[in-house]
């Protein structure tokens, strides 16, 4: 049974898979943007400690150190509104899989994130509504980090703020089936906020272990 990966193990194995998801070009945005946009690249942004680290996975990916403030504007406002709605909801709900594992820092950081998302993209963080409640509730609860409880009740306000998500909160949409259209429902059903699913939970664990044999 593999245990809980470490930050590091992460790190490598999203940079592996950087760098099997294809080439970069100089030449063009086109491939560029391409891997700018892909889960692997937004998992990245997300987990990532600093400037420097970004700089050193993007490097042992292939991709010039040089792109990297292409690179972060992707967390930024005016990269939000470009994406379409399939794309950030599949980056984002892969970000939550693992949240309740990250350390303080990276929590908050995605909770401020989902607080820029619920403004900019309410249709998005509709479907989302249903574990950002299991999310913030946990959070609020248990958290003692006054940085991450800060971005917890800025993202509960955000979420209030919208009729819509506000009432999703307590009805949430099923996002399951949005998510089964895009390829992740069997791994979002295997993930720490959905463990009715034993059976998903074995194919999870054996992903693991394929990712480990590959990556090592």
């Amino acid at each position: 049974m593999l245990g809980r990966p470490t930050r590091q193990g992460t790190m490598r194995v999203l940079s592996s898979f950087l760098e099997m998801a294809g080439s970069f070009s100089n030449d063009s945005d086109g491939p560029i943007r391409s891997s700018l946009d892909s889960p692997y690249m937004a998992l990245v942004l997300a987990r990532v400690a600093g400037h420097q680290e970004l700089k050193d996975i993007l490097w042992s990916s292939g991709v010039n150190p040089s792109l990297v403030g292409m690179v972060a504007s992707t967390r930024q406002l005016q990269d939000i509104s470009r994406a379409n709605d399939q794309d950030l909801l599949l980056n984002t709900a892969i970000e939550l899989v693992d949240f309740q594992y990250l350390e303080d820092a990276i929590q908050d950081r995605t909770l401020r994130w989902l607080a820029l998302l619920a403004k900019a993209r309410p249709t998005v963080v509709l479907h989302l509504c249903g574990p950002l409640a299991t999310i913030l509730n946990d959070t609020l609860s248990h958290c003692q980090n006054s940085t991450t409880l800060e971005a917890a009740h800025l993202l509960l306000h955000c979420l209030a703020l919208d009729p819509r998500l506000n009432q999703a909160l307590d009805t949430p949409v099923r996002l399951e089936d949005v998510l089964d259209d895009l390829g992740f429902s069997g791994l979002w059903r295997s993930c720490s906020m959905d463990s009715a699913h034993e059976q998903d939970r074995k194919y999870f664990t054996l992903t693991e272990r394929l990712i480990e044999l590959i990556i090592i």
